[in-house]
C-alpha cells in the first residue's frame, strides 16, 4: 500500500507541474500577443496620422520635402500642433461647404490683370510695393498650393508662410488666378473660368479660397 501511495502522489506532482508549465506557456503567449497588438495599434495610429494630415501631404509632394515633413511630424510637437490645426480648419471648411454668405475681405486687392499698370504707377498700391520687394530680394518663389471642384465653386489653397494678410495680392482673369505676396508669386490656371471670390481665410501660413464659377452663357 506503501508504494502505491507513493506513486500516486508522484502521479500527481507530475501533472501538477505539467498543468503549470501549459499555464506558464499560455501567459507568455499572451504576453507576447498583447505586445504585437500594441505594436500594430501603434503603427496604425501613426499611419493614420500620417495620412490624415492635408497639408502634409500638399508639402509631401514636393520632391526632397517628403521625409523632411513626415520626421518633423513625429519629432516636433510644435509642427505637429500647426499642421493639425491647419487640418482642421480645412476639413471643417470643406465638410460644411463653406458659408454661402460672401465675406468681406479686408488687404484684398481683385481687379482684372488690364488695370494691372495703370494701379502700378499708382504710389503706395500693394503691385508697386511687391516690385520693391522682388528688386530686392531673391527671385519670386512658388507657392505649394492644391485647386479643387465641388459644385459651383473652385477651391484653392496655397502655403504662403511669414507673410501679412493684407500683403496679399490676388487677381483673376478667365481661368488664371494670380497670387503673390512677399517673395512669393504664382499664375495658377483653374479649370474652368471663374468670376468674384465668396471667401477668402488666412490662417498659419495658408490661404484658402473659394471662386464661384463663372456660368456659361450660351
Amino acid at each position: 500500500m506503501g508504494n502505491d501511495d507513493e506513486k500516486n502522489e508522484n502521479e500527481k506532482e507530475t501533472k501538477t507541474d505539467i498543468k503549470k508549465e501549459d499555464l506558464e506557456k499560455k501567459v507568455q503567449y499572451l504576453e507576447n500577443r498583447i505586445k504585437e497588438l500594441e505594436q500594430r495599434v501603434e503603427e496604425r495610429r501613426t499611419t493614420d496620422y500620417e495620412h490624415a494630415s492635408l497639408v502634409g501631404d500638399i508639402v509631401g509632394s514636393i520632391p526632397g520635402f517628403s521625409r523632411i515633413i513626415k520626421v518633423l511630424e513625429k519629432t516636433s510637437p510644435e509642427f505637429r500642433q500647426k499642421i493639425t490645426e491647419t487640418d482642421m480648419e480645412i476639413k471643417h471648411r470643406l465638410e460644411t461647404g463653406w458659408s454661402s454668405k460672401p465675406v468681406v475681405s479686408y488687404g484684398l486687392s481683385i481687379r482684372p490683370l488690364s488695370t494691372r499698370n495703370k494701379s502700378s504707377n499708382v504710389p503706395g498700391t500693394v503691385s508697386r510695393e511687391r516690385k520693391k520687394v522682388m528688386l530686392e530680394g531673391s527671385e519670386p518663389a512658388e507657392p505649394i498650393f492644391d485647386v479643387f471642384e465641388k459644385q459651383d465653386f473652385v477651391y484653392v489653397i496655397a502655403q504662403i508662410p511669414d507673410v501679412e494678410e493684407q500683403d496679399i495680392n490676388i487677381e483673376i482673369q478667365d481661368d488664371v488666378l494670380d497670387i503673390s505676396a512677399g517673395i512669393y508669386s504664382k499664375k495658377i490656371s483653374l479649370p474652368c473660368k471663374s468670376g468674384s471670390i465668396e471667401e477668402k481665410s488666412y490662417k498659419n501660413g495658408v490661404l484658402q479660397l473659394k471662386i464661384k464659377r463663372e456660368k456659361n452663357v450660351n
